[in-house]
Order: structure tokens, then sequence, then C-alpha cells
């Protein structure tokens, strides 16, 4: 599948199956989140650290917690983990500037791809990212660095759920300025 392919076809799930992704698969996401550039050269990239959880019980108590801060803050969120067998956490220094979450923008952006051309689903979970924080004993669990949080939270893993790639082109938002 080619990246505008990858582009079109990627949803956000709600639903994933129970079924681990394959051995072979999880190499290929983590190199999809390394070789993504933030500058032409490749030069002084911003630090980042990438966490792969698949432990079951970890991935439970991530789920309460979030869960949890919802409920707390009033947010409307149904996303949480949605069963998903993987969450890939992006992590930056807390004192980062703002290139920092720029780059881990784009390295989220590189993994969400890299899973729809593989034939993975995924969402972005935001609410998860506070929760995690909020959680600091979580995030002892998480290993990060010293000084480092959470920044974007990924569940990916296989759909359960039916959907239908509806790409319509538009261009009601694009200013042509010839």
């Amino acid at each position: 599948m080619d990246v505008f392919e990858a582009i079109i076809k990627r949803r956000t799930v709600k639903r994933f199956m129970s079924r681990q992704i394959f051995a072979s698969d999880l190499p290929k996401l983590i190199h999809a989140a390394n070789t993504a550039q933030v500058n032409s050269s490749g030069c002084n990239q911003p630090e980042f650290q990438i966490t792969l959880i698949q432990n079951v019980n970890l991935l439970e108590k991530i789920t309460l917690a979030t869960s949890e801060f919802i409920a707390r803050s009033g947010i409307i969120d149904e996303s949480q983990l949605l069963g998903a067998p993987a969450l890939m956490v992006l992590s930056a220094s807390m004192g980062s500037i703002q290139t920092e979450h720029y780059t881990i923008g784009m390295v989220a952006q590189s993994i969400v791809l890299a899973a729809t051309s593989m034939g993975l689903s995924s969402a972005i979970l935001p609410s998860m990212v506070y929760a995690l924080r909020e959680a600091q004993h979580l995030c002892n669990e998480l290993r990060l660095p010293p000084g480092y949080w959470p920044c974007i939270c990924i569940a990916i893993g296989y759909a359960d759920e039916k959907y239908t790639v509806h790409c319509q082109y538009k261009e009601h938002n694009v200013n042509r300025l010839i």
C-alpha cells in the first residue's frame, strides 16, 4: 500500500480484537517512529522516548486510570484503550520546547500510517495522556527517562469493527493564491 492509500484508509478505531500484533510487525512500527524526520538534514533531532506496552495487566491499569480521569474531569471521551492489545506511548522531556511536541506529532503520524499500511488499526488517545501524567505510579511503570512524561498515546491492533472508506475530495477549506 502506498502512502496516499494509507492516508485515505486510516481511521480511528473504536474497538479492537484481543489478538496480539505479530511480533515481526513491532520492529516495523518502531522503525517508522524512529525515522520520522523533523528537518531535512536529520541533525539535532529532539529527543523522545517510545514505550511499547503489551503487558495485559499494565494495559488494564492504564485503562482504569483513564476511565477514572474521564469520570472526574467530565470529558466526553469513549476512547480509553478500546481493547487494543498494544499501546505505544510517546514521551518527551517535561521541560521540552514546542519542537519536541511537533516531532512527537510527526512520529505519531508515521506510526499510524505504517500501522495502516500493515493492515493494523490505530487510535490516538488524548485523555490517556492526561490520565498517565496524573497517575505518577503508572508513569513509573513505563520506565521513562528521568524528567520525561507522556505526550501521545496510540492504541494499535486489529479492528473489531467494519468501516467503509468514504474519501470525498473536497476543497471548501482551501484558499488558492495563484
